[in-house]
């Protein structure tokens, strides 16, 4: 009996050790932390695992109450090298833009071949190669190449190729991916897909075609480093509306089990940022302001001088003597004096304020 209890208790304690540990519940950070309407905001997800293995997660994305996305970090799109978010449609894991696209030879429109539209199309003179290269985002572990041609193989008309970058392609560089096409599309009609593994341009599909259409990329980038914050969405100033609510529940996945869900607090947006508030814009007005004051002091300089010629005519000599001038002439000086100043302060104090 107490050997069969002693049993027991070791395989209840050894079973998280042969299933492996869940994820801890992740921490979800939105920044900034006071939302106005023209914010954009980024938010991001941390979690530990103490078996050490690699995650991903899942947001969940709610708008006053109801669901308004779901990202799920395993896969991320991007449909140009070059353009930033071309269709609208590129999915939100740190991607860069900083790619090239490099058509040597004779191409005819080559810039359909790349230009977010999937119903144009361009393509090469007879063994002509067009030069593709990706920025990889970070923590990307893979990728899948996707082409749309013209192919008359099977006489099927146009299709949609999805290629797996080998591995040894994919890991020459760090922080870029090299792939080429060539594009027989006015002479043999032959279509072939390359990548670079740093000895040679390795073949990665071969048709016989007519026309290339349109490509990209998906990222796998679904594993990463345990405790390292992932951006997984951003929220621009486009979608915020003064008065929503906006929830950001986050779950961490291991390859076995799921971690508890995190939601943040609720973020109200508190009404349209104003440029009143910012240092920058206190600056600004305060230049203005002694701007104005100076203006008005230059009115009044002038001003002093305009009275004191008509002092020097009635006096009929070009002194400035106030002795010489009558009594009404000398207030009426003053006192054009004190409201010129007077207006020089007011109007500059309220080009501060």
């Amino acid at each position: 009996m107490n050997r069969t209890i002693l049993i027991l208790t070791l395989l209840i304690l050894c079973l998280p050790l042969v299933l492996g540990a869940t994820p801890s519940t992740p921490a979800v950070t939105v920044t900034p932390t006071t939302v106005y309407s023209s914010s954009n905001l980024t938010i991001n997800c941390i979690s530990y695992d103490t078996d050490g293995d690699n995650l991903s997660y899942v947001l969940t994305v709610y708008l006053n109450g109801a669901v308004n996305q779901t990202i799920s970090n395993d896969w991320c799109y991007q449909e140009s090298a070059t353009v930033d978010n071309q269709s609208g449609t590129d999915g939100k894991c740190s991607l860069s833009y900083t790619g090239n696209y490099n058509a040597l030879g004779a191409w005819s429109s080559p810039s359909n071949t790349y230009d977010g539209d999937w119903d144009t199309w361009g393509y090469g003179g007879v063994g002509q190669f067009m030069y593709i290269n990706y920025s990889k985002p970070s923590y990307s572990i893979g990728g899948v190449w996707q082409v749309k041609i013209e192919e008359h193989t099977s006489g099927s008309g146009t299709i949609t190729i999805n290629t797996t970058i080998p591995e040894d392609c994919f890991d020459l560089h760090t922080d870029k991916l090299e792939l080429r096409v060539r594009s027989d599309g006015g002479g043999t009609n032959v279509f072939r897909q390359y990548c670079n593994n740093g000895s040679d341009w390795i073949i990665l599909s071969d048709y016989e075609l007519g026309r290339i259409y349109e490509e990209a990329i998906y990222w796998n980038v679904g594993n990463y480093t345990q405790n390292t914050s992932i951006n997984l969405v951003n929220v621009s100033y486009t979608d915020l509306t003064v008065g929503d609510t906006w929830t950001f529940q986050c779950t961490a996945y291991d390859g076995i089990t799921y971690s508890s869900s995190t939601n943040t607090s609720i973020i109200v947006l508190t009404g349209p940022y104003s440029s009143s508030t910012t240092i920058d814009s206190y600056v600004r007005k305060y230049i203005n302001g002694f701007q104005t004051m100076a203006t008005m002091l230059l009115l009044l300089v002038i001003t002093v001088i305009g009275v004191g010629l008509l002092i020097a005519f009635q006096s009929g000599h070009v002194s400035f003597d106030l002795n010489t001038v009558s009594l009404s002439v000398r207030v009426l000086f003053v006192i054009a004096i004190i409201a010129m100043v007077t207006i020089a302060i007011l109007i500059g104090a309220a080009g501060v304020l």
